[in-house]
Order: structure tokens, then sequence, then C-alpha cells
């Protein structure tokens, strides 16, 4: 997987870079619908700050925070986190397709029908009706 790393007020170690780097690959690992990845290390005062956001497949995105007195337990804060939402994403995206195979829904339809469309529709299956399907 694809990542960008940023440092604010702070010089990013190899050694932090590969602990980023093990951290999502994890995740990746466990959940594939993530393609690629934003990480910003910062610092403020004696506070390390670790912020994601992880862009899936489907468009969507997760956004983490995650803040300790250590840089190594802040990126472990924030896999934590991070893999609480991936996995809360993973069971609404479940439900949804749960609730669409009980109702026979597409939930998902990314065309709409536009006004116009509706009433050209509805003047052809009422011709269907009236003359057959001739």
């Amino acid at each position: 997987m694809q990542f960008n790393l940023t440092g604010k007020h702070l010089d990013i170690s190899d050694a932090m870079r590969e602990q980023v780097g093990v951290i999502l690959d994890k995740l990746a690992q466990r959940h594939p619908q993530v393609n690629n990845a934003q990480v910003t290390l910062q610092t403020e005062k004696h506070e390390k700050i670790v912020d994601a956001t992880l862009h899936l497949e489907h468009g969507g995105s997760i956004h983490g925070t995650a803040r300790h007195d250590d840089m190594y337990q802040a990126l472990n804060l924030l896999e934590d986190v991070l893999e609480k939402q991936l996995r809360r994403s993973k069971g609404r995206a479940e439900a949804v397709l749960k609730k669409e195979a009980a109702h026979g829904v597409d939930f998902n339809q990314s065309e709409k029908l536009t006004e116009e469309e509706e009433v050209w529709l509805d003047l052809s299956e009422e011709y269907a009706k009236q003359y057959g399907d001739a």
C-alpha cells in the first residue's frame, strides 16, 4: 500500500518510517479495501500527535488521531483507533448488503433517473400495457 508520511516540527527517522509502514501493512492485510494513506507526525510541546487518513476503494475515507508522550506509543494507539473504525465500516457495509439481499434492492445505485427520464419511463410502460410489446 502506498502512504505519504509528513513530519511537522520533527525529523522522521528511518525507524519511525518503518514502524508506520508495518502498521499500515497490517491494516491493509486485514482490510483490503484500503488503497492508500496520508500520515502526519507532529509534536506540540511534550506531546506527540499522529494523524492518519486512510482512503478506501469505494471512495470513502477514515481518519484517526492519537496522542501520547512517546511517538511509538502514539503510533500503536493510532493503529487501534484505525482498526476499530475499519471494523465498524466493514460492519456497516455488510449490514447494507444483508438489507439489499433481504429486500432485493440495490441501495448503491449510482445513477438516479431525472424527472424527465421518469416521465418517459412511465409513458413507455403505459404504451406497452396499452398496445402490447409491438
